[in-house]
């Protein structure tokens, strides 16, 4: 058991630190760990507790808050695919680790969408990003193989475990389906007796999160403090600079002072924080001269899919064995990526999916209906189990009106106001479509949910540009005004691509981590 608590500071409050991190995520643990590296004095603070890998209590881990979302004419209340404690949301997270394409980072032609998304153009290239990549996928120990339909991948990997019989074979029919698949990059270890811990607490270490990765090493190495129980709730800003976070610790109120601070609390959090931040040179929130902070929210879409070989196989292998980008551009219009997701699938996916189509095409609620198709699900295991789980990462595309609001009613005191555009649906629709002509020779169940978006992946709230009239953040991450704060997680996102984001997050936060300290030395 890891003793995070003994790494507090002794004097938070009394001493001036170079670098106050606020959220220990992907981006806010990979930025503390190199600039700790680099001699700075780094304070993280970490609204969670550390959580106990075997803790009996339901989600251990998990942000233990609802959070309102007002989703096409409804309210609904969410327990949010959200982590909490040292290292965030990746304590939790699948793993997969893959780099944005050349193509990701232009803008498409959306013009004709009423109303317009706002741009997806993005102020750095992709090149200006690469060497951040080849570092980030060092660090987190990426497995893979190069994605050959990817002119760029030059990723030099840790090779993956072998593919099963069945996985094999599937693979092979991706191929034989122009799907041109490869070994899909995660940061797992796959120690002895690895369950890969996907969308749980990992108790062996062998998950790449960023606790393990980047705090722990900052902490031990490097000298990093690190502040958890502290919520911050706002920002104490001057006329062009932070002056001080303020928060509560415990059940007092704290103020927290740094040469520079950095917001690393989430794409939900981080403009929750800015907009709270107001006074007279900031009424609507520090950095919002744009009117743009918690603006252009974007997720994907995600749909599952058991996919069944042809021939009776063993349901073993790796649960994220293969991933296709083949349809992350099709016809000018960005689709995405597919991942398997889990070796087998359970009972309770098929008869969950039946039900809810059943109930979907009779257009009521059938509430015995369950009942007796769990009960040939159950009878069905067999067949069902041999099938191996996949899931489809649909591009969103960011909507001036897609955004997080402050809502003091809401138990997390902000809320999601999301609308889901028709040319989303379309895209998804078309993605789906392609799946099932590609893989026709299999048997494919695609798995209906009442709600595809993956709350898990939010991004675009702070969005970075060339143009203050368009951005909230500079190209360098560095929020517009206030010239000692930075924002490092996916807020800074313009677009979302068709992939999971932690990877970008982290190289990103390592292309900061070289300009922090020039700032510094100039102050």
């Amino acid at each position: 058991m890891f003793h995070w608590n003994s790494f507090r500071p002794e004097d938070p409050e009394g001493t001036l630190w170079d670098v106050v991190i606020v959220g220990t995520g992907m981006g806010g643990s990979v930025l503390g760990w190199s600039l700790a590296r680099q001699n700075l004095s780094v304070l993280f603070l970490e609204r969670g507790t550390p959580p106990d890998p075997f803790s009996s209590v339901p989600r251990a881990g998990y942000w233990h808050r609802q959070i309102t979302a007002h989703r096409d004419g409804r309210t609904v209340e969410l327990d949010p695919w959200l982590g909490s404690g040292p290292g965030g949301s990746t304590t939790i997270y699948g793993a997969a680790l893959e780099r944005l394409r050349r193509e990701d980072f232009a803008a498409g032609e959306h013009n004709a969408l009423q109303p317009p998304p706002l741009s997806g153009d993005w102020p750095i290239s992709y090149d200006d990003l690469i060497p951040y990549y080849r570092k980030a996928e060092a660090l987190l120990k990426v497995r893979g193989t190069v994605d050959r339909t990817d002119p760029d991948d030059d990723s030099v990997l840790l090779p993956p475990p072998p593919l099963s019989e069945r996985d094999r074979q599937l693979f092979e029919s991706f191929q034989a389906a122009g799907l041109a698949p490869y070994r899909l990059h995660v940061g797992i270890d796959y120690k002895p007796g690895c369950a890969e811990c996907l969308g749980t607490l990992c108790p062996r270490e062998c998950k790449a999160d960023a606790a393990n990765c980047a705090l722990k090493p900052a902490l031990i190495d490097c000298h990093a403090r690190l502040l958890c129980g502290f919520e911050v709730e706002r920002l104490g800003a001057a006329e062009d600079h932070i002056e001080y976070v303020v928060g509560k610790l415990g059940n007092r109120a704290a103020k927290i002072r740094g040469r520079v601070v950095v917001l690393a609390a989430g794409a939900l959090s981080t403009p929750v924080l800015l907009l709270s931040s107001t006074s007279e040179r900031w009424p609507t929130g520090v950095g919002n001269d744009s009117g743009l902070v918690g603006q252009g929210l974007m997720f994907h879409v995600s749909e599952f899919f058991a996919l069944w070989s042809t021939r009776k196989f063993p349901p073993v292998g790796s649960a994220r064995a293969i991933s296709s980008r083949a349809l992350n551009c099709v016809d000018g219009r960005k689709l995405g990526a597919i991942q398997s997701v889990a070796a087998t699938v359970h009972p309770f996916h098929i008869s969950t999916a039946l039900i809810k189509l059943i109930e979907r095409s009779l257009g009521i609620n059938i509430p015995f209906l369950k009942y007796p198709i769990m009960i040939g699900a159950v009878l069905g295991a067999s067949i069902i189990r041999r099938a191996a789980l996949f899931a489809t990462i649909v591009e969103d595309l960011p909507y001036r009106d897609n955004r997080v609001a402050l809502d003091k009613a809401s138990p997390s005191g902000f809320a999601i106001v999301y609308s889901n555009s028709e040319e989303l649906r379309t895209r998804v629709r078309m993605m789906r479509k392609i799946i099932r002509k590609r893989l026709a020779r299999h048997r494919v169940l695609f798995l209906p949910l009442d709600d595809n978006l993956n709350y898990g992946h939010p991004s675009g709230t702070c969005r970075f540009g060339k143009c203050p009239e368009t951005s909230v953040l500079t190209p360098d991450n560095q929020v517009r005004g206030i010239r000692n704060l930075f924002v490092v997680d996916a807020s800074f996102f313009p677009s979302s691509g068709g992939i999971n984001p932690s990877l970008t997050i982290a190289a990103n936060a390592l292309r900061v981590a070289s300009i922090i300290p020039r700032r510094l030395e100039g102050n």
